[in-house]
C-alpha cells in the first residue's frame, strides 16, 4: 500500500506514534488510508450540508474495509462574493485548492482519496488536484439546491433574484415583490438550483467517469444523497484493490464526450475555462475549435435554469445525467468504452442500469424537460392522442414535430392532470400531474406540462404547442380545449 511509507516498519514509527496521537488504532492502521476531502464550512449554500456528506462516506470507507482520514478544502461562495472586490478572490481559488489538496495528499501518502465539492471552483480545483496526485480517487458533491417556489406559486431560482433587483430599479416590482423573491428564490442547502457552474460541473464530474450515477442531480436535501456518499466511500476501496486512477478515467475520449454532454446539458460557458484547465493537468490539450466542432453537431436536449424554466430536481426525475448521456448514444456521439470509477465502461453501466430517458423506479417525465432525439415527426396512432389534438373544424394534424413542447396558459395549470396509463376514458384524471398517460402499439406518450404568462382570455383555455428547436417560441399550431378543465398534451416518444 502507498500509505505504508508513513506505517509500516520500524523506521516509521515516529510516524505511527503521531497516528497513535490522533487516536487510531493498530487495527485501522493495517487497513489502506482514505483521505476522505470535505469541503464544509459556514459561509456557501452548496457546503453548509457537506459535514454530513462526510460522515456518510467515511461510514461507506469503514463498511468497506477502509479507515477514512478528513482534512478540509476551502470554497468560495461565488454570489455572496459578487457585486464588490470579493469576486477577484474567486477563481484564483480553484488552484489554492488544487495546490492544497495536492501538497496533503502527498504529505500524508494516502491510498485513495474522495473528494466532496459542490461550488463553482471547488469542483475543478479538486478535479485539478485528483489529475495531479492520480491515486485513486471518486467525487460526491453535496448536491443541487431544490427550487424556490414564490408566494404566488411560481418556481424559481438565484438568477430569478438578481432579475427582481432590476426589475425593482426599473420601477417594474415594488420592495415587497422583492423580499418575496428574496425570501423564497434559495429555499434550501445546496448547489443553486439552475444549471449553473457548480451544478454544470458536477454533472460533468459525472460524465467525465469520476462520479457515480446521481452525483451531479441528486438534490442535497435528499436521503439518496447520503446513500450515494456511503456507495461512493464503499467504491473508493474497489478503486484502490483494482489500482484505477483519475488519468485512467479522465482520459482524451472522456474530456470529449464531456463536452458533448456539455452541450446537450446547456451547461455553463465557465465550463470552457475549467475543462481545459483540467485536461491540462492529465497531460490533454483541449482545443477550443474542436469544442466548437462538438458544439456544432450536438443537440442541445435541455433548457435548465436559467435557460430555461426546469431545474436540477427534474432533471434528476427525467433520468439524470445518465438518461441524456444514453441518449446521446443513439446518435454514436459518446466513446463508451471509457472507464468509469464504478470500475466498469460507460457501456457496461448502460447495459447493467437498463439506463433510458425515463428512470425504472419512477417511469415519468417531469416539466417540459425534452430528453431525445430531433427525429423524423411522429405519427398520431393513438385515438385518444388525437382527440387531445383535435380542432375546431374536427380534424387532427397527421404528423407531429420530433421535439416540442405542449403548453398550458398559466390561469389554468392548477387543473392540469395526466390520465393513468391504464385508463380508457381521456377525461378521467389522475392525482400525479406527471405519471405516464397511455400506451398503444408500445408507443408511450407523456405529459409535458409547463406555465406560460398569461396570454389566454380567463375563459378561454389554450393548449399552445411549439417547435422545440425555434427558440423564439413562435407557435406551430393552436389548439382550443373548451372552457373546461383542460385535456392533458401528449407527446410520443
Amino acid at each position: 500500500m502507498r500509505s505504508d511509507n508513513v506505517k509500516k516498519g520500524v523506521p516509521t514509527a515516529p510516524n505511527r506514534s503521531l497516528f497513535y496521537a490522533l487516536g487510531y488504532t493498530k487495527e485501522e492502521l493495517e487497513r489502506p488510508l482514505i483521505g476522505v476531502v470535505c469541503s464544509y464550512n459556514e459561509i456557501v449554500p452548496g457546503h453548509m450540508n457537506l459535514d454530513k456528506i462526510a460522515e456518510a462516506v467515511k461510514a461507506g470507507v469503514r463498511a468497506a474495509g477502509g479507515t477514512p482520514i478528513e482534512f478540509p478544502a476551502i470554497a468560495v461562495c461565488d454570489g455572496i462574493a459578487m457585486g464588490h472586490v470579493g469576486m477577484k478572490y474567486s477563481l484564483v481559488t480553484r488552484d489554492l485548492i488544487a495546490d492544497s489538496t495536492e501538497a496533503m495528499a502527498m504529505a500524508h501518502q494516502f491510498d485513495g482519496l474522495v473528494m466532496i465539492p459542490n461550488c463553482d471552483k471547488n469542483v475543478p480545483g479538486l478535479l485539478m488536484a485528483a489529475a495531479r496526485v492520480n491515486i485513486p480517487t471518486i467525487f460526491c458533491s453535496g448536491g443541487p439546491m431544490l427550487a424556490g417556489r414564490l408566494e404566488d406559486g411560481r418556481r424559481s431560482c438565484l438568477s430569478h433574484m438578481f432579475e427582481a433587483v432590476g426589475a425593482y430599479k426599473a420601477g417594474k416590482l415594488d420592495e415587497a415583490g422583492v423580499e418575496d423573491y428574496e425570501n423564497n428564490a434559495c429555499p434550501t442547502c445546496g448547489s443553486c438550483s439552475g444549471m449553473y457552474t457548480a451544478n454544470s460541473m458536477n454533472c460533468l464530474t459525472e460524465a467525465i467517469g469520476m462520479g457515480l450515477r446521481g452525483n451531479g442531480t441528486i438534490p442535497a436535501v435528499w436521503s439518496a444523497r447520503l446513500r450515494l456518499a456511503k456507495h461512493a466511500g464503499m467504491q473508493i476501496m474497489e478503486l484502490v484493490e483494482r489500482d484505477i486512477r483519475p488519468r485512467d478515467i479522465m482520459t482524451e475520449a472522456a474530456f470529449h464526450n464531456a463536452e458533448t454532454i456539455d452541450m446537450a446539458l446547456g451547461c455553463s460557458t465557465n465550463t470552457m475555462l475549467h475543462l481545459p484547465a483540467i485536461a491540462h493537468e492529465c497531460g490533454i490539450e483541449l482545443d477550443l475549435d474542436m469544442s466548437n466542432d462538438i458544439s456544432a453537431h450536438t443537440p442541445n436536449l435541455c433548457h435548465l435554469a436559467p435557460a430555461g424554466d426546469t431545474y436540477m430536481e427534474d432533471l434528476e426525475r427525467a433520468g439524470g445525467v445518465y438518461a441524456v448521456m444514453k441518449e446521446l448514444t443513439k446518435r454514436d456521439l459518446l466513446d463508451t468504452s471509457v472507464m468509469t470509477v464504478t470500475g466498469k465502461t460507460m457501456a457496461e453501466v448502460f447495459m447493467l442500469n437498463q439506463v433510458g430517458l425515463i428512470r425504472a423506479d419512477n417511469n415519468r417525465v417531469q416539466g417540459h424537460l425534452m430528453m431525445k432525439e430531433a427525429l423524423a415527426p411522429r405519427p398520431l396512432r393513438d385515438p385518444y392522442v388525437q382527440a387531445m389534438f383535435r380542432r375546431e373544424d374536427g380534424t387532427v394534424p397527421d404528423k407531429l414535430p420530433g421535439l416540442m413542447f405542449f403548453d398550458v396558459c398559466k390561469e389554468v395549470i392548477g387543473d392540469i392532470q395526466d390520465i393513468q396509463a391504464d385508463e380508457k376514458n381521456p377525461n378521467d384524471c389522475a392525482k400525479d400531474p406527471h405519471e405516464v398517460t397511455h400506451t398503444v402499439d408500445g408507443v408511450r406518450y407523456y405529459c409535458i406540462s409547463r406555465v406560460l404568462p398569461a396570454q389566454a382570455e380567463k375563459d378561454e383555455k389554450k393548449v399552445v404547442l411549439y417547435d422545440d428547436d425555434e427558440d423564439s417560441m413562435e407557435s406551430y399550431e393552436e389548439f382550443m380545449v373548451g372552457s373546461g378543465a383542460p385535456s392533458p398534451s401528449y407527446l410520443a416518444l
